[in-house]
């Protein structure tokens, strides 16, 4: 993965985040992946308790190596709830 495919990732991990469609949150991540069930089991948790959420990225760096692609950097995570509580 180039650099620059690392940004579009995020892009759709954004949008999917932001949207509230687990199937869509769900297919960013690979079906044997450690974790994916308990992840996607927290994120249907907090969809169903927030009205709106946002994700924001910032100061990201990218360090290629080989064909992998590691990112860091900072995430704020932003949610309205059913009483518009933030």
């Amino acid at each position: 993965m180039k650099t620059s495919e690392a940004e579009d990732v995020l892009v759709k991990f954004t949008n999917a985040y932001e949207s509230g469609s687990i199937g869509v949150f769900g297919q960013l991540f690979a079906s044997g992946m450690s974790g994916r069930r308990q992840m996607l089991s927290d994120y249907e948790r907090v969809f169903l308790a927030t009205r709106q959420r946002s994700i924001k990225f910032n100061q990201l760096k990218h360090a290629a190596s080989g064909e992998r692609v590691a990112t860091s950097g900072y995430a704020t995570v932003t949610t309205t709830d059913q009483e518009n509580r933030t």
